[in-house]
């Protein structure tokens, strides 16, 4: 058997060990060393729990940082979950993706096949290659899911199936095994994701609206939007019964009951059941008549602009001058407030 070196990071990685071992104890003597990653934006990267896993199978670890300065030795390495470039140069690289190539290449697919309501989720094992996710593949499997889902839900799903790809990758002779060219024709990509791409947009339907926010939910930041100004994370929803509003306007509240908010939607109704503030803190709606806000409302009052005006003259950036400048609408200490109604 091939000697493999581990690139892991987060609960599918951990959960593909904790396969291996529970199926085939023996196969764990292939691997030479896990490097673990870490990621502070996710509530748990499941970095201690892979360290603590390896140290109790007498896995030698390393950190990413520690991996570049050693260059320990691998004929393969096995990447679940990585997130950073790898330096391919003399090594064989296997990369599992979260999609069922060609489907979804690139980044963030499994949020994606959420958000695009596939009843079809999985994980390809890829030969890495110069291009993105384009590489022959070793191994593919598939399991059917229903709506609703959560991204933790659908997670363990997948993680299943990572560990019974990641059995037969230690399982077999990497070397001689029949590879499989991807179907270029039917290849379709996500993109990457940042801070904007988790604010509901409460013009589109409730139907996406619920699979938005059970996608980027827990162990991610949870969907994102504003009440009063503030910022608050949304983790579940529900649809309800549309009654029919004639001067509808996406966004307002219709009702408040028992903490559990119903929002106006482009279409249809949302029940929101959990929230959050930033902080991690419950969150209260104290007020029915408001409206949910994608972004915070733009600076538009004298006021607003003097206390802008003061800070920047002060040498310093008020919370709210900060949110105008990341908008593109700063005002110039010696702009005229004439100019502001």
């Amino acid at each position: 058997m091939s000697s493999i070196g581990f690139l892991i990071i987060g609960k599918k990685g951990l959960t593909s060990l904790e396969f291996v071992r529970h199926s085939n104890t023996e196969l764990l003597n292939n691997i030479k060393y896990v490097v673990v990653g870490t990621d502070p934006n996710v509530q748990n990267d499941y970095s201690e729990e892979v360290l603590r896993f390896c140290t109790q199978n007498n896995i030698k670890t390393y950190s990413r940082s520690e991996f570049s300065t050693a260059k320990p030795k691998a004929e393969y390495l096995i990447a679940i979950g990585w997130k950073w470039l790898i330096d391919t140069e003399n090594i064989n690289l296997i990369v599992l993706h979260d999609s069922l190539l060609p489907k979804y290449r690139g980044f963030n697919p499994l949020v994606t096949a959420l958000l695009e309501g596939d009843t079809e989720i999985g994980v390809t094992a890829i030969e890495a290659i110069d291009k993105v996710d384009a590489g022959p593949i070793i191994s593919q499997k598939a399991v059917e899911i229903t709506y609703p889902i959560k991204i933790e839900q659908a997670i363990d799903e997948v993680s299943i199936l990572y560990g019974e790809v990641v059995e037969e990758l230690l399982s077999m002779d990497l070397k001689t095994v029949d590879r499989t060219i991807q179907d270029e024709s039917k290849a379709s990509f996500s993109l990457w994701r940042n801070h904007e791409d988790y604010v509901i947009d409460w013009s589109n339907s409730a139907e996406y609206i619920i699979r938005m926010i059970h996608a980027v939910g827990y162990p991610y930041q949870g969907a994102l939007t504003h009440y009063k100004g503030e910022e608050i994370r949304v983790f579940d929803a529900e649809e309800v019964q549309d009654p029919n509003i004639v001067n509808r306007v996406a966004g307002k509240l219709f009702s408040i009951h028992k903490n559990e908010a119903i929002v106006v939607c482009g279409k249809g109704m949302v029940k929101i059941k959990e929230v959050k503030n930033v902080r991690g803190e419950s969150f209260e709606f104290k007020s029915l008549r408001e409206r949910l806000e994608s972004f915070k409302k733009p600076i538009n009052t004298v006021k607003e602009l003097e206390l802008i005006k003061e800070t920047v003259e002060n040498g310093k950036i008020s919370e709210n001058g900060k949110y105008y400048h990341e908008n593109h609408k700063f005002l110039n200490a010696n702009m005229s407030l004439r100019s502001v109604s």
